[in-house]
Protein backbone atom coordinates (compact mmCIF):
# COMPACT_ATOMS: atom_id res chain seq x y z
CA UNK A 1 0.00 0.00 0.00
CA UNK A 2 1.25 3.44 -0.88
CA UNK A 3 2.00 5.95 1.78
CA UNK A 4 -0.93 8.19 2.63
CA UNK A 5 1.37 11.20 2.44
CA UNK A 6 2.02 10.46 -1.25
CA UNK A 7 -1.71 10.13 -1.90
CA UNK A 8 -2.28 13.40 -0.07
CA UNK A 9 0.41 15.20 -2.08
CA UNK A 10 -0.98 13.91 -5.37
CA UNK A 11 -4.52 14.93 -4.35
CA UNK A 12 -3.31 18.43 -3.52
CA UNK A 13 -1.53 18.67 -6.89
CA UNK A 14 -4.71 17.73 -8.78
CA UNK A 15 -6.70 20.19 -6.68
CA UNK A 16 -4.27 23.04 -7.36
CA UNK A 17 -4.21 22.37 -11.11
CA UNK A 18 -8.03 22.53 -11.15
CA UNK A 19 -8.09 25.70 -9.05
CA UNK A 20 -5.55 27.33 -11.36
CA UNK A 21 -8.07 26.98 -14.20
CA UNK A 22 -10.76 28.95 -12.38
CA UNK A 23 -8.88 31.49 -10.29
CA UNK A 24 -9.86 35.13 -10.39
CA UNK A 25 -7.49 38.07 -10.56
CA UNK A 26 -8.45 40.62 -7.95
CA UNK A 27 -7.45 44.29 -8.26
CA UNK A 28 -7.68 46.30 -5.05
CA UNK A 29 -7.27 50.06 -5.54
CA UNK A 30 -4.70 51.64 -3.27
CA UNK A 31 -5.85 54.95 -1.92
CA UNK A 32 -2.48 56.68 -1.51
CA UNK A 33 -2.50 60.45 -2.10
CA UNK A 34 1.29 60.36 -2.53
CA UNK A 35 1.31 57.42 -4.93
CA UNK A 36 0.60 57.38 -8.65
CA UNK A 37 -3.08 57.39 -9.68
CA UNK A 38 -4.64 54.06 -10.56
CA UNK A 39 -2.29 52.05 -8.34
CA UNK A 40 -3.70 48.73 -7.19
CA UNK A 41 -2.66 45.53 -5.49
CA UNK A 42 -3.24 42.47 -7.64
CA UNK A 43 -3.60 38.89 -6.43
CA UNK A 44 -5.15 35.61 -7.54
CA UNK A 45 -7.95 33.95 -5.62
CA UNK A 46 -10.25 30.98 -6.03
CA UNK A 47 -13.86 31.98 -6.67
CA UNK A 48 -15.96 31.84 -3.51
CA UNK A 49 -17.64 28.62 -4.67
CA UNK A 50 -14.16 27.20 -5.35
CA UNK A 51 -13.19 27.09 -1.70
CA UNK A 52 -13.55 23.34 -1.49
CA UNK A 53 -11.53 20.15 -1.80
CA UNK A 54 -14.25 18.48 -3.89
CA UNK A 55 -12.50 17.79 -7.22
CA UNK A 56 -15.71 17.38 -9.24
CA UNK A 57 -17.05 20.66 -7.84
CA UNK A 58 -13.76 22.39 -8.70
CA UNK A 59 -14.10 21.01 -12.23
CA UNK A 60 -17.63 22.43 -12.46
CA UNK A 61 -16.53 26.01 -11.79
CA UNK A 62 -13.93 26.07 -14.56
CA UNK A 63 -15.17 28.35 -17.38
CA UNK A 64 -17.13 26.34 -19.96
CA UNK A 65 -14.76 26.86 -22.88
CA UNK A 66 -11.75 25.67 -20.88
CA UNK A 67 -13.77 22.82 -19.40
CA UNK A 68 -14.76 21.67 -22.88
CA UNK A 69 -11.13 21.76 -24.07
CA UNK A 70 -10.10 19.86 -20.96
CA UNK A 71 -12.63 17.09 -21.61
CA UNK A 72 -11.61 16.87 -25.29
CA UNK A 73 -7.92 16.62 -24.33
CA UNK A 74 -8.70 14.01 -21.71
CA UNK A 75 -10.71 11.92 -24.18
CA UNK A 76 -7.61 11.74 -26.40
CA UNK A 77 -5.31 10.85 -23.51
CA UNK A 78 -4.47 7.16 -22.92
CA UNK A 79 -5.47 7.66 -19.28
CA UNK A 80 -9.14 7.94 -20.29
CA UNK A 81 -9.04 4.94 -22.58
CA UNK A 82 -11.34 7.00 -24.79
CA UNK A 83 -14.34 6.05 -22.68
CA UNK A 84 -14.15 7.98 -19.39
CA UNK A 85 -15.03 11.61 -18.74
CA UNK A 86 -12.58 13.62 -16.69
CA UNK A 87 -15.29 14.78 -14.30
CA UNK A 88 -16.19 11.15 -13.54
CA UNK A 89 -12.55 10.30 -12.88
CA UNK A 90 -12.23 13.28 -10.53
CA UNK A 91 -15.36 12.15 -8.67
CA UNK A 92 -13.60 8.84 -7.89
CA UNK A 93 -11.12 10.76 -5.77
CA UNK A 94 -13.86 12.53 -3.84
CA UNK A 95 -12.72 13.35 -0.30
CA UNK A 96 -9.22 11.93 -0.88
CA UNK A 97 -7.62 15.09 0.47
CA UNK A 98 -9.48 14.85 3.77
CA UNK A 99 -9.28 11.05 4.07
CA UNK A 100 -5.53 10.96 3.42
CA UNK A 101 -5.03 13.39 6.30
CA UNK A 102 -6.87 11.07 8.70
CA UNK A 103 -5.89 7.58 7.52
CA UNK A 104 -6.56 5.95 10.89
CA UNK A 105 -10.32 6.43 10.59
CA UNK A 106 -12.21 3.38 9.29
CA UNK A 107 -13.86 4.94 6.22
CA UNK A 108 -10.55 6.59 5.27
CA UNK A 109 -8.68 3.30 5.48
CA UNK A 110 -11.20 1.62 3.18
CA UNK A 111 -10.99 4.43 0.59
CA UNK A 112 -7.20 4.60 0.68
CA UNK A 113 -6.87 0.86 0.07
CA UNK A 114 -8.98 1.05 -3.10
CA UNK A 115 -7.15 3.90 -4.86
CA UNK A 116 -4.39 3.63 -7.43
CA UNK A 117 -1.52 6.02 -6.80
CA UNK A 118 -0.27 5.35 -10.32
CA UNK A 119 -3.57 6.49 -11.82
CA UNK A 120 -3.63 9.56 -9.59
CA UNK A 121 -0.07 10.48 -10.60
CA UNK A 122 -0.99 10.11 -14.30
CA UNK A 123 -4.02 12.32 -13.71
CA UNK A 124 -1.80 14.95 -12.09
CA UNK A 125 0.64 14.72 -14.99
CA UNK A 126 -2.19 15.10 -17.54
CA UNK A 127 -3.50 18.20 -15.75
CA UNK A 128 0.00 19.68 -15.54
CA UNK A 129 0.47 19.23 -19.28
CA UNK A 130 -2.91 20.80 -20.01
CA UNK A 131 -2.35 23.79 -17.73
CA UNK A 132 1.10 24.60 -19.10
CA UNK A 133 -0.20 24.34 -22.69
CA UNK A 134 -2.68 27.16 -22.13
CA UNK A 135 -1.90 30.75 -22.99
CA UNK A 136 -2.53 33.20 -20.17
CA UNK A 137 -5.75 35.13 -20.67
CA UNK A 138 -7.47 37.86 -18.75
CA UNK A 139 -11.24 37.66 -18.48
CA UNK A 140 -13.14 40.59 -17.11
CA UNK A 141 -16.58 40.25 -15.53
CA UNK A 142 -18.69 43.08 -14.29
CA UNK A 143 -21.20 42.57 -11.55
Amino acid sequence: MWSTSLLNTAAVAVELFLKSLSFETIHVPVDDPLGPPGLSIVYAAAPQRGKTHDLAQLFDIIPDDICDRLEISFAKDPLSGGRMRLRDVLARYESLFEKSRYPFEQDAAILLQTLSIDHLMLLSSFLRGFVISLQATDRIWWT
